[in-house]
C-alpha cells in the first residue's frame, strides 16, 4: 500500500477471465466473413496456444517446426515451443491449415490491438460474460482449460512463457470445475 498526504491507496485485483469450453465451440461456430472470421480465428487460435497478441501478429512461418510453434516471446525474450497438434485437438493446426498453413494469412488487417478487441467484444456480447472481455481473455482461456484438463501446471508455464510459476497461477483461474477434477470428485 502506498500512502499519500494520508490517503491510503489500496491495491485493486483485476479479475482476470475466461472463456469455458462450451463458450470457445460457440465462437468457433460463429458464421462470420472476411475480417471478423480472421478477428475470432486469431483470437481462437491464441486460445489453443497461449500466444499472445503481439506474438502473434509477429508469428512467421519460419516459426513453424514440425508441428511446434518455436518463438521467443515479444515482451520478455523467453523462448516457448506450443505443440500444434497435442493439445486441443490439434485445433490450432486445424486453423491454421484454413490459412495455408501461413499465420500471415490469418493475421492479415485484423487491425491493431485495440481495434481487435472492440470486435472481439462484439461477437462474444452474447455470451452475457461477467468480465471485459480482451485478447488476453485467450491466455486466460488456454490456461484454465489445459488445467481443467489436467495438464501439470509447470508444462503450463513453458507454454506460455514465464519465468514464475506464480505468474502462471494468475492464468489458470480456480473453479470448482478444476477443483473436482483434481479432487476426483463427482
Amino acid at each position: 500500500r502506498i500512502r499519500f498526504d494520508g490517503y491510503q491507496i489500496g491495491r485493486m485485483e483485476a479479475k482476470h477471465g475466461y472463456l469455458t469450453a462450451t463458450q470457445v465451440l460457440q465462437m468457433e461456430r460463429l458464421e462470420l466473413k472476411d475480417r471478423k472470421e480472421r478477428v475470432r480465428d486469431s483470437f481462437l487460435f491464441c486460445c489453443y496456444t497461449g500466444l499472445r497478441f503481439s506474438d502473434l501478429v509477429t508469428l512467421r512461418k519460419e516459426h513453424i517446426e514440425r508441428g511446434w510453434i518455436v518463438k521467443e516471446m515479444v515482451k520478455t525474450g523467453f523462448k516457448v515451443e506450443v505443440p500444434l497438434t497435442g493439445i486441443f485437438r490439434g485445433k490450432a493446426q486445424t486453423l491454421l491449415n484454413h490459412y495455408d498453413g501461413d499465420p500471415e494469412r490469418l493475421t492479415h488487417r485484423i487491425g491493431n490491438n485495440s481495434a481487435v478487441n472492440a470486435t472481439l467484444r462484439e461477437l462474444i456480447e452474447p455470451f452475457n460474460l461477467t468480465f471485459k472481455a480482451t485478447f488476453h481473455t485467450s491466455r486466460h482461456t488456454f490456461a484454465t482449460l489445459l488445467l481443467q484438463q489436467g495438464t501439470p501446471i509447470e508444462a503450463i508455464q513453458q507454454m506460455l512463457g514465464h519465468r514464475k510459476i506464480e505468474t502462471t497461477q494468475i492464468y489458470g483461474e480456480r473453479d470448482r470445475q478444476t477443483l473436482k477434477q483434481q479432487l476426483k470428485l463427482k
